[in-house]
This record gives C-alpha cells, structure tokens and sequence, in this order.
C-alpha cells in the first residue's frame, strides 16, 4: 500500500483504481506459490515488478529462489548484520540479479529493492534460518 501510495501521490484517480485492485486481492487472496518464508520476498518482488499472480509467474518463483539463496548463503556468515563488508557483499549479490533479471521495473529500481530485501531478511532472520 505504501508503493501505490507513494506512486500514485500526484494522481488520485490511478491511485484509487490501484488501491481498489489491492482491495480485491486482499479479498481473494492468491493461493500459496511459495513458502512461507519465501513470501514475504515473491510479494515484494511482485510488487516492485509491477506483474500479478498469472504474469511472469514462473520467472518471479524462480528468482525469489535466487533472492533466498543468496541471503541464506549470507546469513551463514557468523554475525553478518554486523559486519559491514559482507552486509554490503550481500547488497551487490542482490542488486546484479536484480539487474540481471531481464524485468526492467527490477532493473531501475534495484537499489531501492535491494534495500528493502536486506531489511526483510534482518527482520525475518529467525525465520529464514529455521526454515533453511
């Protein structure tokens, strides 16, 4: 909600249209594609890629799987989130895939994304090692 909101500030009548799409899908949720530690990741990518559940589907799992390796290969790192070097290690994996994703909203953006995902994956840290 905050991306559309902050998308669409200067253009009401695309907000609500956007903002009414997201009311739907919340009303009829999309059946699980991924894990539930994966998920938070495939809906942020989905989002910032700007494609709904039937488009570019396949291509979504398939580099939230790449998204969820390279920050579990981090996270194997003893202390990462203080380590300033490998942090930004994980940030440079991060964002060469992205721009390598041959999506081109993942492309300009992946500066933007890549932050987001590191702060996902420090929050979610828990999560991701048990389920790794």
């Amino acid at each position: 909600m905050d991306n559309i909101l902050s998308i669409y500030a200067d253009n009401w009548d695309a907000m609500i249209v956007e903002l009414e799409h997201l009311r739907q899908e919340m009303a009829h949720p999309k059946p699980s594609v991924v894990s539930e530690e994966k998920e938070p990741f495939y809906d942020k990518l989905c989002q910032w890629a700007g494609v709904d559940f039937e488009e570019q589907h396949d291509h979504i799992v398939a580099l939230t799987d790449t998204v969820m390796r390279i920050i579990l290969d981090a996270m194997s790192i003893p202390n990462l989130w203080t380590k300033p070097t490998d942090v930004e290690a994980l940030r440079g994996n991060l964002g060469t895939t992205l721009r390598f994703s041959g999506i081109l909203e993942l492309k300009q953006n992946s500066e933007t994304i890549v932050s987001e995902l590191v702060k996902l994956a420090k929050s979610n840290e828990s999560v991701l090692r048990r389920g790794a």
